[in-house]
C-alpha cells in the first residue's frame, strides 16, 4: 500500500499532528500518500493528501494544478470537494529557534515546502477495491439497479468535469470512491 517506512510514517504523523491529531494511513500512490484524519479546523474526518518529499519541480507543479482544478470543481456533483491546500516546512529543516511547532504553514512562494491537500473523506474505498472482491473464484455480480445508480453518478461527474472545460486523463475504478461501503452513489477524485 506504501513504500514509507515505520519511522517516516512517525515523523509524517508528527508532522501533521497540530492540526490533524491520530491521521491514519489510508493509501498510497506513486507520488503521495493518503491520509484519514479528523481537521480540528474544518471539526470533520478528512482525506489528507500529503506529497511525498521530491525535488522534482514538475511533481510540485502537478500537485499544485490537481489542487487549482479540485478547488474549481466545487460545484460538479459527484466529485470528491477539496477542503484546503496547504504548504509547510516540516520543522527538521528549519533553524533550531523557529521549532516551536511540529510544521510551519506557508503561502507561495513554496521554497522547500511540503505539500498536502484536504479534501473530504468517504467511507466506502474506491471502486476498484469492491469490484475486485465480487471477482475470482465465485463471481458476485453487482444487482443491476446499483450498476445504474454508480454509472449515472460517474458520467454525472464526468460531463460535470467536461463542461467546466476540463479533461480528466485517469478514468478509472481507483478514481471513485464509493460514498459509504456498500452504497449506491460515488465519486471522482484524483
Amino acid at each position: 500500500m506504501t513504500d514509507a517506512s515505520p519511522k517516516e510514517l512517525g515523523s509524517l504523523r508528527t508532522t501533521l499532528a497540530d492540526r490533524f491529531p491520530a491521521a491514519e494511513l489510508s493509501g498510497g500512490g506513486g507520488f503521495a500518500w493518503v491520509f484519514k484524519a479528523d481537521d480540528l479546523k474544518l471539526k470533520m474526518c478528512v482525506a489528507v493528501k500529503l506529497l511525498k518529499p521530491t525535488s522534482d519541480e514538475t511533481a510540485v507543479n502537478k500537485f499544485v494544478h490537481e489542487s487549482n482544478v479540485g478547488s474549481a470543481l466545487g460545484q460538479v456533483p459527484f466529485t470528491i470537494k477539496q477542503l484546503d491546500f496547504m504548504a509547510f516546512q516540516p520543522l527538521s529543516s528549519l533553524p533550531s529557534e523557529s521549532k516551536t511547532r511540529s510544521c510551519v504553514w506557508h503561502e507561495p512562494p513554496y521554497c522547500d515546502a511540503r505539500f498536502c491537500l484536504v479534501s473530504e473523506w468517504c467511507d466506502g474505498g474506491s471502486l476498484k477495491v469492491e469490484c475486485d472482491a465480487r471477482s475470482g473464484d465465485k463471481p458476485n455480480p453487482f444487482p443491476l439497479d446499483r450498476v445504474v445508480k454508480l454509472m449515472r453518478c460517474m458520467a454525472t461527474a464526468v460531463r460535470g468535469l467536461h463542461f467546466k472545460g476540463y479533461l480528466h486523463n485517469d478514468i478509472a475504478l481507483r478514481n471513485f470512491v464509493l460514498v459509504s461501503k456498500g452504497g449506491d452513489e460515488v465519486k471522482l477524485g484524483d
